[in-house]
């Protein structure tokens, strides 16, 4: 599964203004069941304007700890967020990287959300992933072993394309798999529920909670 599968879209992300409030931020958050917004100037002419950075609920709680008015502008949250350093440079990945590349970019720089750029103009903002995305995509692909999902989102088995009939390999099992014994059997024996239940899998926006 490739990044535009399940990232949230850039239209879709929440945003508030780097002259927004602490409180402004917090509200925005908690009125959509979010775990983070970008800070983008001017964030309601364009979708796609490059956000100066992210403003995660973990900032939130520092700002408490540190005792910030809640009337602090967020740009000055971030600037104490991203330093001068190294970490001054936004994280980013593209939207034709597969899931695992998008994690290793989370894992390597430890965090949980990243922002989503086009692969053609990396100052082009797409979408917005976090952690949570990559967890619900893994579970997806678990439940439906031993068919791989497909960058549709989709479960398609051998009767379908003879190009998708590619099995998952099991990482704790070693026996005969549906495959081995031909796709009428493959068929009959896990019946149309099956196939329902894995065409249900489909690919749908998920909320970015987690930070």
């Amino acid at each position: 599964m490739r990044v535009s599968g399940f990232m949230v879209p850039a239209d879709k992300v929440h945003a508030v203004d780097p002259k927004d409030t602490i409180e402004n931020a917090m509200d925005l958050m908690l009125q959509h069941g979010v775990g983070a917004v970008v800070v983008v100037e001017n964030p309601d002419e364009s979708f796609h304007t490059m956000p100066l950075g992210i403003l995660t609920k973990t900032d939130l709680i520092q700002a408490y700890h540190d005792k910030k008015s809640i009337r602090t502008p967020v740009q000055d949250l971030l600037r104490l967020k991203m330093g001068g350093g190294d970490d001054a440079t936004l994280k980013t990945c593209t939207e034709t990287m597969n899931r695992d590349e998008a994690a290793k970019i989370l894992e390597h720089n430890k965090m949980h959300h990243a922002l989503v750029v086009d692969h053609k103009d990396p100052t082009r903002f797409v979408g917005l992933i976090s952690s949570w995305d990559i967890t619900v995509e893994c579970a997806k692909d678990d439940r439906a072993w031993p068919w791989n999902r497909h960058e549709d989102g989709r479960v398609h088995g051998p009767h379908d394309n003879d190009d998708t009939a590619a099995m998952a390999s099991s990482p704790t099992s070693t026996t005969q798999t549906p495959q081995q014994h031909g796709a009428d059997h493959h068929h009959s024996k896990m019946g149309d529920s099956f196939r329902q239940y894995v065409d249900d899998l489909a690919v749908g926006t998920t909320p970015y909670f987690g930070d």
